[in-house]
């Protein structure tokens, strides 16, 4: 043959060569055993089977060569004689077919191959022969030894496994059971149930549904968290969840399903409970407030409606599907309040219980009134609010009544007021229209005209007060959403009235707070509120006295609070029932409009101002503020 023919039968062998090496492993592993490791003997078969290969491209072929190539085969150690027609069988398969069969050539190199192979097995010494063997019997025992462990392992995982098992003919009879599944039925031996049908186990309910999943079972092979009622043998039930998979005998075809028995009787139990659980708690909603709901917190923070009791509908007028969706619930809230609901939301994404109230605008346009109690589910091992339940309370005619009551005491109040200012009005009027007769007097001495004339000017500056603070008291505030440190404003407050305080013989025992948050309120504003209520505690205490000063956070609230409380007389109360109405005084100087000017203050600012007072012990004013967070400040 040319170089070209050479090159192209070079290339076309080579390209076999590594299926040969392979089917020559496997022969030699079916028929002994190789003492050498899987990579040495890898090794030596790609030499021979290179060797193979020069052989087939030698013309005329070198039988010699052939013979020590079947020796090499040989002399791998523990190679049955009956190896060798598998050993031909790999050549003749390999390069026998094809353009690059040259059967003649072949069937010499396969002759000299069988002769140097037969001359090794047969050359051997019978001591080489009984070292053959004894590795033989020595792998077969060894083999047995791991079959024997093996077989042990099994046997201690099927008996002594916490699950039930259990395997069912194609007829869906049972075949084997093992110790747990025996236990949870209540049988105690493997004859009382091997053979039955595993429908008779079953309660009535799960009997119908089995066989149709069994079918199901045989066609795709696996079933998983199939649920079925039990039957045990004294009549007692229990739940039971099974995985299944299909084994299939060598033909592909059904032997026998084998099922993982779960227990999950203690987990229906636990969901039937919880069940009842909200069905009571859904009736005892029903019964404590108008309606009730539950909400899922995602991750992210958003809140998906779970459930809502049927009354909600009744009471709020909005349809109960539209309630149950998450996008649903913000179209029926008052615009007006949503701030609210989102600055309490995130009082309850961290954790702390809410109330308020909020308005609820039905499909008629018309708002109600309802009052929420929401408390936040915390989950430990995720550390956030996983869930919310809450209860809502109709309280529109409630606050109807209170308007009503609001209108007619703002009536009150206003004749009150009108009563009082015509009284602060009036004195003045009175000292004018008399000093003005006499000042009409022409023979009035000069020095007495210009005294009455002085009195006539201190009374018309009081009457400019009174109509200035009756003005500044019902005057809106121009809020420019300012934060405030509170504890500041305090300290420039009470420099201020250092003298004055020394003056009365009072002690003032404050200890600064350096880690509060600002408060939502200019500090002018603020700076009038803590001047009028120290001056009236410092004047509660002619003797002298103490004024405790203290500051603090409620954080559910997200409020900071100031309380001032003085030894002086206390407030009796009958008075502390008109305390913030204005011109109410039971001093005998000043028109009564300070504190009600400050209680006007603190509720255009979302505060308020709350008085505890006993008579002979004293009285307790606390200043209530919004506290801003640390992305508002």
């Amino acid at each position: 043959m040319d170089s070209a023919e050479r090159s192209q039968l070079l290339r076309t062998l080579r390209e076999r060569r590594d299926d040969v090496v392979g089917d020559w492993y496997r022969a030699i592993t079916k028929t002994g055993f190789v003492t050498l490791s899987t990579s040495e003997t890898h090794r030596r078969l790609a030499e021979l089977a290179d060797q193979v290969i020069e052989l087939l491209l030698t013309d005329p072929p070198d039988l010699e060569r052939a013979r020590a190539i079947g020796a090499g085969l040989a002399q791998l150690r523990c190679v049955h004689p009956n190896a060798l027609g598998r050993l031909q069988g790999v050549l003749m398969h390999h390069f026998g077919r094809g353009q690059s069969a040259d059967l003649p050539r072949l069937a010499r190199i396969l002759e000299g191959l069988a002769d140097g192979f037969m001359e090794q097995i047969h050359d051997r010494t019978l001591w080489e022969q009984e070292q053959i063997r004894a590795v033989f019997v020595e792998e077969l025992e060894r083999t047995r030894r791991i079959l024997k462990q093996r077989e042990k392992r099994f046997r201690l995982l099927y008996e002594e496994a916490p699950l039930g098992y259990q395997s069912l003919d194609a007829n869906g009879r049972l075949l084997v059971v093992n110790p747990a599944w025996l236990n949870l039925l209540g049988y105690s031996r493997e004859e009382e149930v091997i053979g039955r049908d595993f429908a008779e186990f079953l309660a009535p309910s799960s009997r119908e549904g089995f066989r149709e999943r069994f079918l199901r079972l045989k066609e795709v092979g696996e079933a998983y968290d199939v649920e079925c009622e039990l039957v045990r043998k004294d009549g007692g039930r229990v739940y039971a969840s099974f995985d299944s998979r299909v084994g299939y005998d060598e033909e592909g075809n059904f032997r026998q399903a084998h099922c993982i028995v779960h227990d999950v009787t203690e987990r229906k139990r636990m969901e039937e409970a919880l069940r009842e659980s909200e069905a009571r708690y859904r009736a005892v909603s029903e019964l404590t407030s108008d309606f009730a709901f539950t909400m899922r917190v995602e991750p992210d923070g958003k809140m998906v409606p779970e459930w809502v009791t049927e009354s909600f509908g009744r009471v709020t007028g909005v349809a109960i599907e539209k309630a149950r969706t998450r996008e649903g619930w913000r179209g029926f809230i008052h615009p007006d309040d949503l701030p609210l609901v989102r600055k309490h939301r995130d009082t309850l994404l961290g954790g702390s219980s809410v109330e308020f109230e909020l308005r609820v605008v039905s499909a008629e346009e018309d708002a109600r009134w309802v009052r929420l109690r929401i408390h936040p589910l915390w989950d430990r091992a995720r550390e956030r609010v996983v869930r919310i339940i809450g209860a809502g309370q109709d309280i529109t005619e409630s606050k109807r009544l209170e308007e009503s009551l609001l209108r007619a005491e703002r009536h009150a109040a206003m004749g009150r007021l009108a009563a009082s200012l015509a009284h602060e009005i009036n004195n003045p009027l009175q000292a004018l229209r008399s000093g003005l007769e006499v000042l009409a007097d022409r023979t009035l001495e000069e020095e007495t005209r210009q005294r009455y004339l002085e009195v006539a000017r201190r009374e018309v500056e009081r009457l400019v007060n009174v109509v200035e603070q009756t003005l500044d008291l019902y005057r809106p505030l121009a809020r420019a959403g300012e934060s405030t440190a509170a504890d500041r404003v305090l300290n420039d407050i009470l420099v201020l009235l250092r003298k004055k305080v020394q003056d009365h013989g009072v002690v003032v025992r404050y200890e600064p707070q350096v880690e509060l948050p600002a408060v939502e309120i200019s500090a002018g504003h603020l700076k009038h509120v803590f001047f009028n209520v120290i001056l009236n505690a410092l004047e509660a205490m002619p003797d002298g006295g103490e004024l405790t000063i203290e500051m603090g956070e409620d954080v559910d609230r997200r409020e900071v609070w100031i309380s001032f409380t003085d030894t002086g007389r206390g407030i009796s109360e009958s008075d502390l029932a008109h305390i913030f109405e204005p011109f109410h005084t039971t001093k005998r100087k000043g028109a009564g409009l300070g504190l009600p000017i400050c209680y006007n203050i603190l509720d255009q600012y979302e505060g308020r101002m709350q008085v505890d007072s006993r008579v002979g012990v004293g009285s307790t004013f606390t200043v209530f503020l919004p506290a801003k967070t640390l992305e508002e400040q």
